[in-house]
């Protein structure tokens, strides 16, 4: 009789799953479209948006996808430590299932998410406020690899 290394089985599952994408060459780029803004709350402080539309049958996970599961979205911002950041806020419609590749709940979002989130500066804001999104996208029958979207925002 034969034992399986169950966590074993499904990490070597997620590394399957991400080589097979990088080695079809698949472009997270084509299923996505992003757009920016940020507004000033008060003097040091700004609302920074980042939408993301997504193409039919694609979804994009949470930031709040639990550790086990696919790369959750992030929010990274150049020259900002995280202690001048509030709570990444989520604006769609959430969706949540059991994955069995990951053995997680995972979550997500289908058509498009809005990441909300408060930076707060030391000195007045730069004329730009940059960083980037860690993103992994994925629909019923693949998941492309993870990637990096970079932004730079001019605050209104």
């Amino acid at each position: 009789m034969y034992h399986f290394n169950e966590p074993l089985i499904r990490i070597n599952m997620k590394k399957l799953l991400i080589a097979i994408a990088v080695l079809y060459g698949f472009n997270a780029g084509a299923q996505v479209t992003w757009h920016n803004s940020a507004k000033q709350l008060s003097k040091n402080v700004y609302e920074v948006h980042i939408t993301a539309a997504l193409q039919k049958s694609w979804h994009i996970y949470s930031t709040t996808t639990p550790d086990g599961g696919p790369l959750p979205s992030r929010l990274i911002y150049d020259g900002i430590d995280k202690k001048s950041l509030g709570p990444v806020l989520e604006k769609g419609r959430i969706q949540s299932r059991f994955e069995p590749v990951f053995n997680v709940r995972v979550k997500y979002f289908e058509d498009s998410v809005t990441f909300i989130q408060r930076v707060t500066f030391k000195t007045p804001a730069p004329l730009l406020i940059s960083g980037a999104v860690e993103y992994m996208l994925c629909n019923n029958r693949q998941c492309m690899p993870p990637a990096k979207w970079t932004f730079n925002i001019k605050p209104d």
